[in-house]
């Protein structure tokens, strides 16, 4: 199955992308900068649910009342994620295997902040992309691999949203 077909498979009803990770340390702020270039773009869209973006950085805790109250159907998490692949790789997983892979550093651990969001909303499903990181160290820039991976993924994103029936 190709990329498009993964993410065909996960947007379903209103849909709302989070963007993670630390702005601070070069490759873990990839789902920050894709989430924040998605904001722009799926403001234009014409789609029969709602579409929306928004960029939680480290803390996606301080989100929570504003996930509940837009009450979303599907939350796309995009993150750095460390799965011993090569850099720029992308993954995307369930929640079930977010337990199980090396997340990126934030104040709340991912699978508690997805188990609050659940318990307040329970119709939800939660899916998670993650870009391999070549390099998070604090004062780092995007590596050419990760920035190249996200670019091609937002893309996709919006190519799928744009051809899909959602």
């Amino acid at each position: 199955m190709g990329i498009n077909e993964e993410l065909k498979s996960l947007l379903e009803g209103d849909i709302l992308f989070l963007g993670l990770g630390n702005m601070n340390r070069g490759d873990d702020s990839i789902g920050i900068s894709l989430v924040e270039d998605l904001t722009d773009e799926i403001k234009n869209l014409k789609t029969n649910t709602q579409i929306k973006a928004l960029t939680c950085g480290k803390n996606p805790e301080f989100y929570i009342k504003d996930i509940v109250e837009y009450d979303p159907d599907t939350i796309i998490l995009i993150d750095s994620v460390n799965f011993g692949e090569n850099p720029g790789k992308l993954i995307i997983t369930d929640p079930d295997s977010i337990k199980s892979r090396s997340v990126s550093s934030h104040r709340m651990p991912i699978p508690i902040f997805i188990e609050i969001i659940k318990e307040k909303i329970d119709k939800l499903k939660v899916h998670l992309i993650g870009i391999q990181p070549s390099n998070i160290e604090i004062g780092s820039s995007i590596s050419d691999e990760v920035y190249t991976s996200g670019k091609r993924l937002k893309e996709n994103i919006l190519k799928v949203l744009k051809t899909s029936k959602i």
